[in-house]
């Protein structure tokens, strides 16, 4: 199967191709795609289990990891490409991240609650 995500629904799919291309692109790192995705680290290996029953094989090989990184690139382009949408974006580097990291809330000394 050359497209395991096509069957997926639209949203979900989106987030597992973002989420595998950043993969890709990190060298396998799930603490760097958290920190680009600003989503937990646990989101990201629950994605990435669920790619891997996907692609299975696929994901292990150099060669097949290479190729689908350019298939995600150039569906990125080509998505951002139509008229009236965003302007491509830069695949080259790192993918930014959708919004701020998440950061968690110093509990108040003293506060009664």
């Amino acid at each position: 199967e050359p497209f395991p995500l096509r069957d997926v629904r639209s949203p979900q799919r989106e987030r597992l191709a973002e989420t595998l291309l950043c993969w890709l692109q990190s060298g396998n790192s799930t603490t760097e795609v958290a920190e680009r995705l600003a989503v937990h680290p646990q989101t990201v290996r629950y994605r990435m289990r669920q790619l891997k029953a996907a692609y299975g094989d696929r994901l292990s090989s150099h060669e097949e990891r290479f190729a689908l990184q350019l298939a995600l690139q150039a569906v990125r382009l080509r998505g951002r490409a139509r008229p009236g949408g965003p302007a491509p974006a830069p695949v080259t580097g790192p993918v930014p991240p959708r919004r701020p990291p998440r950061r968690p809330v110093p509990a108040r000394r003293g506060a009664a609650g």
